[in-house]
């Protein structure tokens, strides 16, 4: 079924919730609706402050059941009503022939005017193709055949009977499950996921490699078409029975959470174990850090083939120095022939660099892409940057400045030079000078304070 067809069932559905709250207020049991078509939107001015105004125009299939003073029944009528909002403006035998109700007529006659407008410019097919009985029909055919199932099941399935509303909670679970089943992926349920210490989760509609991190790995080929972010969640954590088929191996896993409040474990046909890398915590790559675009060597804990991908792109979780463990996007470098980490951007994440950035999202495969990130500082040199200047007692830095606070700043004029390795030693420099002052500067207020 089409979204549009959809959301018009779902403005269907809630009017005649009003409207049969309407009749049992009005103790009118003898009313039943049996039919509702969302014409569309009727927009006016105002007569008064020209103001421009708007309501949803409704066709209503009404079955009245007329009975004796006994309180015998003496028949059935069926009376079609338009409806303006939530009143009731008029009625039809030929619904291209309406006759409203006078008093509106003559007290509203602009809107009366739009009404019989969009009636003329609205084709009978799309009317009939709009009716709320006709699009429920097919949205629960089209449910029987994803579940699997009866579409008189369907209707028993939860107490409400679905000709009032959307199917609930319980067929959402029952659609979910057949589609983790015939994915193989393995469900963890809403009540289990809310006690599970997530620690990482990173949004699937980021941009990787010229699509979403979602489409990277393939999740609507595996039939799954509701995720939202994907999530490291420690195996120990899931129960039993969640653990069940999971490799002992593993000691990580991930999983996408989905928008009904469950998720899927990932199984094989998405995330396949990588048996180039493995769970081995000796490997090392070089991995660019998501925060400041440096490159330094971390530890990967488990790393998995993204089946979807090209065959030289994983996923991995490993070791960042002040993070701990973070979701690692990894592909083939040609250009240094080896595999490049990066740390995607997640809930942790206090800021992404532009260029690292621009390194997911170039298209190249890695061939000759963002070279100013592959060949920028490591860790290594920003340290060493950082303890040069720390070392020169004279400038009076150490003395107000501390190791992680000049690495900061360096980043900063990094940022500044555009990446470029050629002022390695300006930028040492122009740091040196600039906290030179300010150090000063702040051991000069602190003499006077005493």
């Amino acid at each position: 079924m089409r979204e549009i067809d959809k959301e018009i069932l779902k403005i269907e559905l809630d009017f005649k919730d009003t409207l049969n709250n309407e009749i049992a207020q009005s103790k009118q049991s003898e009313t039943e609706i049996k039919d509702i078509i969302y014409v569309g939107d009727i927009e006016w001015k105002d007569r008064i402050n020209g103001n421009n105004l708007s309501e949803k125009l409704f066709i209503v299939k009404k079955e009245i059941t007329l009975k004796n003073e006994k309180g015998e029944e003496i028949e059935k009528k069926t009376v079609n009503n338009y409806y303006l909002g939530d009143k009731c403006i008029g009625g039809f035998i030929d619904v291209k022939s309406p006759i409203f109700n006078q008093y509106i007529e003559t007290a509203e006659p602009e809107k009366i005017k739009k009404v019989k407008e969009l009636l003329q410019n609205t084709p009978i097919e799309e009317l009939e193709n709009k009716s709320m009985d006709k699009l429920q029909k097919q949205y629960i055919k089209e449910l029987s055949e994803k579940l699997g199932i009866p579409e008189e099941e369907i209707m028993q399935i939860d107490e409400v009977d679905l000709n009032e509303e959307l199917p609930t909670e319980e067929v959402q679970e029952k659609l979910n499950a057949k589609e983790t089943k015939d994915t193989k992926q393995k469900r963890i349920g809403n009540e289990e996921l809310e006690k599970l210490d997530i620690r990482e989760e990173t949004k699937l509609n980021q941009e990787i490699k010229g699509e979403t991190l979602g489409q990277k790995l393939g999740l609507d080929k595996a039939g799954i078409h509701d995720g939202e972010k994907l999530v490291r969640i420690q195996k120990s954590q899931l129960s039993s029975k969640t653990r069940e088929g999971i490799s002992s191996q593993s000691v990580d896993i991930l999983a996408v959470t989905r928008k009904d409040g469950s998720a899927v474990i990932l199984g094989e046909n998405i995330l396949r174990p990588n048996t180039r890398e493995g769970t081995n915590p000796t490997q090392e790559n070089a991995t660019i850090d998501n925060n400041d675009g440096t490159i330094d060597k971390e530890v990967n804990t488990t790393s998995y083939e993204i089946v979807n991908g090209n065959g030289r792109e994983y996923i991995n979780i490993g070791y960042d120095e002040v993070s701990g463990k973070e979701i690692k996007y990894s592909m083939y470098s040609h250009q240094e022939g080896k595999y490049i980490d990066v740390e995607l951007e997640t809930n942790r994440t206090l800021y992404q660099d532009p260029k690292v950035r621009e390194f997911l999202r170039d298209k190249n495969e890695g061939m000759h892409e963002a070279d100013e990130i592959i060949n920028t500082y490591s860790k290594e040199n920003l340290q060493n940057m950082a303890r040069m200047i720390l070392e020169n007692t004279e400038n009076g830095i150490s003395e107000v400045y501390n190791q992680a606070d000049v690495e900061r700043k360096i980043i900063e004029k990094i940022r500044e030079s555009g990446y470029d390795k050629d002022n390695y030693q300006s930028v040492i420099e122009e740091v040196e000078q600039e906290m030179e002052e300010s150090a000063k500067g702040q051991i000069v207020r602190g003499d006077m304070s005493q």
